[in-house]
């Protein structure tokens, strides 16, 4: 193994490993696949788009050297930008809510980055949300507010790199990829690419039941996959089907993830497995004869999650 000069060239080409003890539990003619997104550097998929949009903006000369880069983060995307940042010598500014402070507002300031913490109440995307803020501090302090909702460095970056380490990994030979809808950014850039490669492959969306795409914005958080606005660059038509998982259901099947496969996976995985399964059945009873072959992301890890280590 070669000796690389930048730490941001280890974000991506993360492994797909099956899950033999998950698939066998739903019986004969199913094949669950994982692809190892907590295996990047910051330990996360949003590593990809936090790469992706600090070097759309260099590339761009909006962000030069010293500058502040700033953005509106429920965790994962913050902590991509902010060992990138550091790595990179630009201050970083993570604007979240105040429900999201603990694990992942300590990593980020362990490597110099500012977290400011917004009090619930005002709307993500309104003035005096989350977005607002992080758009009024990088305009005071001459910085780039990247802004993961609007940017197309976000979906570009899961066009161009997730969705052809799956092509290459699989031949081709999915029927089904099941992603977590947050940003949209995932959604959007696999869809893109897999829909047109992969003649029949269903595309499925997750989100918390709390989120705009739930029933009702009510229930528990799950970071990450629980927006409560459209954002701008998600492509809904993309997905095949959206379905709402609640927390309370997430929990126990992230534990499933951790005593029965061994990985140590983040609550939004556990969400992903539990749709996963429900599309395996679905596919199985519609093409019986014929295995389900069926991929989920494993969003992050459970540093961010110490209660489900208890």
């Amino acid at each position: 193994m070669p000796v690389h000069n930048d730490l941001c060239d280890l974000v991506g080409n993360t492994p797909i490993f099956p899950l033999p003890r998950l698939s066998a539990a739903l019986g004969d003619g199913v094949e669950l696949l994982a692809k190892a997104e907590h295996l990047n550097p910051g330990g996360s998929i949003k590593d990809r788009v936090a790469l992706g949009m600090i070097r759309a903006a260099e590339d761009g000369g909006r962000l030069q050297p010293g500058m502040t880069v700033t953005e509106a983060t429920a965790g994962n995307t913050g902590l991509g930008l902010a060992w990138i940042c550091a790595a990179r010598g630009y201050r970083f500014v993570a604007v979240m809510s105040a429900s999201d402070k603990g694990p992942k507002t300590e990593v980020m300031e362990s490597m110099g980055a500012e977290c400011v913490l917004v009090e619930p109440g005002p709307a993500w995307d309104s003035e005096d949300g989350c977005l607002g803020i992080a758009g009024r501090i990088a305009a005071e302090r001459g910085g780039v507010f990247l802004n993961q909702f609007e940017n197309e460095a976000n979906p570009e970056a899961h066009a161009r790199t997730t969705a052809a380490e799956i092509l290459a990994q699989t031949s081709g030979r999915l029927d089904a990829v099941v992603i977590g809808v947050g940003t949209g950014g995932t959604a959007t850039g696999l869809g893109r690419v897999l829909k047109p490669a992969v003649p029949g492959l269903r595309l499925i969306g997750v989100a918390a039941e709390g989120s705009y795409l739930g029933s009702e914005l009510a229930g528990d958080r799950i970071a990450g996959i629980t927006p409560d606005f459209a954002p701008k660059i998600f492509d809904e038509d993309l997905l095949d089907r959206v379905v709402t998982i609640t927390a309370a259901d997430a929990e126990p099947a992230t534990r499933r993830l951790l005593r029965e496969e061994g990985i140590p996976a983040g609550l939004s995985s556990g969400a992903l497995l539990l749709a996963a399964e429900a599309e395996a059945r679905r596919l199985r009873g519609e093409r019986p004869g014929r295995t389900a072959r069926v991929l989920f992301t494993i969003c992050d890890g459970v540093r961010n999650y110490p209660g489900l280590l208890a």
